[in-house]
């Protein structure tokens, strides 16, 4: 039933050394999720820390039809949790059958039996067991028969806000890029592999890197000023991208990320790239020529060195 994978210091869970832990899904690992890592760091007071998260997201088994889409693939997450200082992240499985586990069987069976827990740190949302019945009372009063020590994280803020994961989601979704960013406390980032387009950007002067993305979650249709990353040489570039259908350019419409990169010209085809999105310019548009997109996407460029150019002065 438990089956999960360790990535970190995995002799920590081979040789069942007591450790402090957390859990909980942590899908963007966002600025409230890097608090509550950074608390129970300190908590810890030296002790070996641990991250229990889990996949896919609870809502593939109880909302099939209707699961939240991740901000981050799970290899990024259990990257960016590791950056933040905890020693072993576990990465559970969450399947129907875990899904039916009681409250009490979440701790006795699974907890308890498989990893050796010395203090729990618990987000102040986080609940567990079947029909989420397991809560920091229950949590409670079961670590004092076994002699873990537990606290609960504070509710973290910004803006006046509760910063969450459905938050993000939502900001990403409506185009509000900028606000994403500043409760993830990085831009929001769509990752992949360059691919051969028609190159139709490059007949009119404004050749576009095409992403093969597999991201679960897409921001609003339109442009964006984004910075560029070449993952094989950490190199950022500015650029102007687009997310959308192209509606103006035939009849063969299909989903296309796709950037220009300002002031660049090289071969890209086949390298890894990241858009870092960092301001939404407009909503994607129909032209009844493509002399006028070409027009467009001049003002575009123009807009995007000037959003790039604010946003960078501001930091």
């Amino acid at each position: 039933m438990a089956m999960f994978k360790v990535f970190g210091k995995s002799s920590l869970i081979e040789n069942r050394v007591p450790f402090a832990l957390t859990l909980g899904n942590f899908d963007g690992v966002h600025l409230g999720h890097r608090r509550l890592l950074q608390d129970f760091i300190d908590e810890a007071h030296g002790e070996p820390t641990c991250v229990i998260t889990f996949f896919p997201h609870p809502t593939r088994v109880f909302s099939a039809d209707a699961p939240k889409p991740l901000i981050l693939s799970l290899e990024e997450r259990v990257k960016r949790l590791l950056a933040c200082g905890v020693d072993v992240v576990v990465v559970q499985s969450f399947t129907e059958e875990f899904a039916e586990l009681t409250a009490t069987e979440f701790l006795e069976t699974y907890l308890k039996a498989h990893f050796a827990i010395s203090r729990v740190y618990f987000g102040y949302d986080f609940s567990y067991g079947k029909d989420r019945s397991g809560n920091f009372q229950h949590l409670s009063a079961f670590a004092k028969e076994e002699g873990w020590n537990v606290k609960k994280a504070p509710v973290f803020e910004v803006d006046g806000t509760i910063v969450s994961s459905t938050l993000i989601r939502q900001c990403v979704i409506k185009g509000k890029i900028e606000k994403a960013e500043r409760l993830l406390g990085v831009p929001f980032a769509l990752a992949g592999t360059v691919v051969h387009g028609d190159k139709r950007g490059r007949t009119i002067g404004f050749p576009t890197a095409n992403l093969d993305v597999n991201s679960e979650i897409l921001p609003l249709f339109g442009v964006y000023a984004c910075l560029v990353e070449r993952c094989k040489t950490g190199q950022l570039h500015e650029g102007v991208m687009n997310c959308g259908y192209r509606p103006t350019l035939g009849q063969d419409l299909r989903l296309q990320i796709e950037a220009h990169l300002l002031d660049f010209d090289d071969d890209l085809y086949g390298e890894k790239l990241v858009f870092h999105l960092k301001s939404f310019l407009r909503q994607e548009l129909k032209f009844s020529s493509l002399k006028e997109l070409k027009e467009q996407i001049a003002k575009d460029t123009l807009a995007a060195r000037a959003a790039l150019k604010e946003r960078s002065q501001r930091l």
